[in-house]
């Protein structure tokens, strides 16, 4: 199978977008390219069909779209052809998560109709070949803690914390001690890191609600 890999150049570094005839297969994070291919070394626009242009530009556009913590207005159609069954439905069950908010893994489960199958999820969102664009870093632990990211902690926190930066949302050092809303009933939220003021789908420990101006 043919497949082509461009450059996506952004403030924070350069992405690599591998791509089939049938869409976008797969995303890599600067530093993490490593095993890239191309199907050949000449310059992409003497190689790629007219649509794989269109397809890089429109991965580049929601790219920089999510680095700055908004939703993209499209996407280029994503081929996930190689993962199993199970995993293409806690994928796309990640892509219906909005901006601003997280899921739990067994969260996840559930919404898939297995809700024992929380570590198949976790490793399904660690085999997730298009990080970002299908955004496995709003998914995290029911236990606390940032979980596991194919592009490291580092990068998991940063675009939470840039996807934190919308309306509703403040640092853990303005929030309430406790909380009696869902993401927490009667507990200390020393360990939160962001505030939520719509926690009630939620039911993360990781957040807390400011729900009554608190």
């Amino acid at each position: 199978m043919s497949t082509w890999t461009c450059k996506i150049n952004t403030p924070v570094g350069e992405f690599a977008a591998k791509f089939t005839a049938a869409g976008l297969c797969e995303l890599r994070f600067p530093r993490q390219q490593r095993g890239a291919t191309t199907r050949s070394t000449a310059p992409l626009q003497a190689i790629a069909p007219r649509k794989i242009k269109g397809w890089t530009n429109a991965t580049r556009r929601a790219v920089l779209s999510i680095l700055s913590g908004k939703t993209p207005d499209t996407l280029p159609p994503l081929d996930l052809s190689n993962g199993t069954r199970f995993q293409r439905k806690v994928w796309m069950a990640i892509a219906e998560i909005p901006p601003g908010q997280t899921r739990t893994y067994s969260q996840l489960a559930a919404r898939i109709g297995h809700p024992k199958a929380s570590r198949a999820v976790g490793q399904a969102c660690g085999a997730n070949p298009i990080p970002l664009l299908i955004p496995c870093h709003r998914v995290l632990p029911a236990t606390g803690g940032w979980g596991g990211f194919s592009a490291g902690a580092r990068w998991k926190r940063l675009l939470l914390e840039r996807e934190s930066a919308t309306p509703g949302w403040r640092r853990v050092s303005e929030a309430p001690r406790q909380t009696d809303h869902a993401c927490g009933v009667g507990k200390p939220v020393a360990a939160v890191r962001w505030c939520l003021c719509d926690c009630a789908p939620m039911r993360n420990e990781l957040f807390a609600c400011r729900a009554n101006g608190v």
